[in-house]
């Protein structure tokens, strides 16, 4: 009966598509900022980001895949990107390209446990990419709200060096029906896309190749 219950709450939230999921959790942003700045409301309205502790269901995850731009030309930022579009394409997932080829894949937690709400370089492939990931894993800290913030599609922002804030605009963008797409695939499916399993000894996880392509996820590890 309990696992009925449960089967039928998750099913209730899975069937809602990324819109409705994220009612009451989008905050403005101004002034191509990424993060809402009290000084600046008021001002150019240039998008949202997403408070993750804001939504209401707990399960929605954001996986960040970061490309390292140290000592990389275009056209090698260009094939590390579009490989991780490649991988990601095929999954049910929201897609979302953010500055400088960062990709941004929309998925389900299925209570997938994590250290914290932000969880960032939980590994790096060589030099070519780095993980973070953006889940709702507790919403209060020493008595006060937290804030865990990712920006959304059709925002444009610029890039902060030291403070300064550059004069190049970048857009996220949406690499499919983002907002719309349903039943998400599970946090577990798409970093085992990645060989990484983060419930599992360090011992298990598998490298990603160098040039930035992939090796089957080892038979040892159970797909749940």
């Amino acid at each position: 009966m309990i696992g009925d219950a449960f089967d039928a709450s998750r099913e209730q939230v899975q069937s809602r598509i990324i819109k409705e999921r994220i009612e009451g959790a989008v905050v403005d942003l101004y002034e191509y900022r990424k993060f809402d700045d009290d000084k600046l409301k008021n001002k150019l309205l240039i998008g949202q980001a997403i408070d993750i502790c804001l939504c209401k269901d707990k399960e929605l995850s954001i996986i960040d895949f970061d490309i390292d731009h140290a000592d990389k030309s275009i056209e090698k930022e260009k094939k590390i990107r579009q490989n991780n579009i490649n991988i990601m394409s095929p999954q049910n997932d929201g897609l979302v390209q953010g500055t400088r080829g960062v990709i941004h894949a929309y998925c389900n937690k299925n209570r997938y446990k994590l250290p914290s709400n932000q969880n960032e370089k939980v590994v790096a492939y060589g030099d070519n990419i780095e993980i973070d990931i953006f889940a709702q894993m507790y919403t209060h800290k020493d008595g006060k709200l937290v804030e865990n913030r990712v920006v959304q599609s059709d925002k444009k922002v610029r890039i902060m060096d030291e403070d300064v804030q550059k004069k190049e605009i970048f857009r996220y963008k949406k690499l499919n029906d983002q907002s719309n797409t349903t039943h998400l695939a599970s946090q577990y499916h798409i970093l085992g896309k990645w060989n990484l399993d983060l419930t599992v000894n360090d011992k298990y996880f598998s490298i990603i190749n160098e040039d930035c392509t992939f090796d089957i996820m080892p038979a040892g590890i159970a797909d749940i």
